[in-house]
């Protein structure tokens, strides 16, 4: 039986779905990921195709992804990657939200 929150999804979106987080589960322990690299795969990957299917949902994950990747960016000396996720990727996330929720 298929949820109702997957009822507009194709069968392509769906397997598209299931392949991209069944490959990040795979892939993250081969290249020696930690469980923090596959949560921040996983939620970044979930809030691209959310925002791609028009779901509010895709707001609020994109929200906790963006932590998540600004702390894999900072223990890889990246911090650029920081300053672009918290001053770009959550301020837009946080305004997609109240523009969602404010429009319904």
């Amino acid at each position: 039986m298929k949820n109702k929150y997957f009822k507009d999804w194709t069968k392509f979106e769906i397997m598209f779905l299931f392949v991209g987080t069944l490959l990040a589960l795979v892939l993250t322990p081969i290249f020696k990921g930690t469980i923090v690299d596959l949560l921040y795969t996983l939620l970044y990957f979930w809030t691209a195709l959310l925002l791609a299917k028009g779901k509010y949902s895709c707001y609020i994950i994109g929200i906790i992804s963006t932590f998540f990747y600004s702390y894999v960016s900072y223990r890889n000396n990246y911090y650029g990657e920081i300053l672009i996720s918290m001053g770009c990727t959550l301020p837009l996330m946080i305004v997609g939200l109240v523009n969602w929720l404010k429009h319904q």
